[in-house]
């Protein structure tokens, strides 16, 4: 049985957490540390934060609103809070917030514990290396990467969003990964014009309205024959056929619909067109090996509230990692792929977040040097771009940038 002293020691535990723009340190902080109490130091700008963590800690919360720029206002307001809980123990975090809520936040609860004889204790999170440092009292840090597994739907309620659509599913996984490989091939060969890109220039381009990238109607597009890449491409064809449960060297757009109930003719026909990257993608996700596995995946992830979409979303312990998928070519189409992806992850995960790339494109080191520079040049690991020759063990490249993740 506990002691009863410690119990009311613990009891009057109370931790101090800074509110910055994005919850999920403060979160991860207060889930890993369990105070029984906890003081939300906001600004006016964030205090909607501050709310929803209020609303989503199963902890004991109060909101204190302070000026952000005012080292009076922050210094007043939480030794005031001190003064009226009077814990035995104050444990500060401070990764969120302004620089001068963190200054003069350590300063009031540093004196007001060296006068009330109080244990207090001051830590950030570091999200390059998934650990809680404690600098008061100077301890070892707290690896916490494995400490704490949240859910996609958990990280955005954190924001007060909720999880819209989504898939878990990959579509023709086996035809997806006989594609990636054939662009592998074509890559390493140094072939100008990849094949698989040929056969839709001459099969799917003719599906199109005429001068647009528009698909024809879904009445014309149900009559039409589409020719299956047997010359050229033999093994894609081998496992398109499987998977649509055909022999025949043509499938007919209105039998590829229902095989895989798309809710349009036009999805198969995207699906072929570039689509099949995101089911690639998420099929490699879902089995990379044990210890870097995640325990989330989805696929073409929405919310309710705010009008986005992420092509494939992985949560790794407390991590969102997010990977962006196209079989564009242009530099310029590319980097706004990514730098979107970025915008989004972020938002859901600030520094916690990492982000990936995945194309078909011959030269992803330079597009991955030019966004690291231009993006995040102090964290170079959390931006990752995967092209065409990086397909064929896109697993084990995928693998290795997680393992990254949890190395000092």
């Amino acid at each position: 049985m506990q002691d009863k002293s410690v119990e009311k020691h613990h009891e009057l535990q109370l931790m101090i957490l800074l509110v910055g723009g994005n919850p999920l340190p403060n979160y991860v902080a207060a889930r890993v540390l369990q105070p029984a109490r906890v003081l939300l130091v906001h600004s006016a700008s964030t205090k909607t934060i501050a709310e929803q963590l209020q609303q989503v800690l199963s902890i004991h919360a109060d909101l204190v609103e302070v000026e952000e720029s005012s080292p009076r206002s922050i210094f007043d307001e939480i030794t005031s809070a001190l003064e009226e809980h009077k814990p035995h123990r104050v444990s500060l975090h401070y990764t969120g917030g302004t620089k001068a809520m963190a200054i003069h936040a350590y300063r009031a609860v540093e004196q007001w514990s060296q006068r009330n004889r109080a244990e207090w204790s001051a830590s950030y999170l570091d999200a390059r290396r998934q650990v809680l440092v404690f600098d008061q009292p100077q301890e070892e840090s707290k690896y916490v990467g494995d400490k704490l597994r949240l859910t996609l739907e958990e990280m955005l309620k954190l924001h007060g969003w909720s999880l819209g659509h989504s898939r878990v599913q990959p579509v023709f996984p086996g035809t997806a990964r006989e594609i990636a490989l054939s662009y592998t091939d074509d890559c390493t060969k140094g072939v100008q014009s990849p094949r698989y890109q040929k056969w839709k220039e001459q099969v799917l381009q003719p599906l199109r309205r005429q001068n647009s990238r528009d698909w024809l109607s879904e009445g014309q597009l149900k009559q039409k024959t589409l020719d299956l890449p047997v010359g050229d491409l033999p093994q894609v064809t081998a496992a398109l056929q499987r998977e649509l449960g055909i022999e025949a060297s043509q499938v007919k757009l209105e039998q590829a619909k229902a095989a895989k109930s798309f809710s349009k003719t036009e999805d198969f026909c995207k699906w072929l067109d570039g689509a099949w990257l995101e089911s690639y993608v998420l099929h490699v996700v879902q089995n990379l090996p044990d210890e870097v596995r995640p325990q989330e995946v989805f696929h073409g992830v929405k919310t309710k509230e705010i009008d986005f979409e992420l092509d494939v979303v992985a949560v790794r312990g407390y991590q969102p990692f997010v990977f962006s998928c196209t079989t564009a070519e242009e530099r310029s189409a590319l980097k706004l792929k990514l730098f979107e992806a970025i915008l989004r992850a972020r938002q859901i995960g600030g520094d916690q977040a990492r982000v990936a790339l995945v194309c078909t494109y011959k030269d992803p080191l330079s597009i991955q040097r030019e966004a690291r520079a231009q993006i995040d040049p102090d964290n170079q690991n959390q931006i990752r771009v995967f092209g065409c020759g990086d397909l064929a063990e896109l697993g084990d490249r995928i693998a290795e940038w997680i393992r990254d993740q949890t190395r000092d």
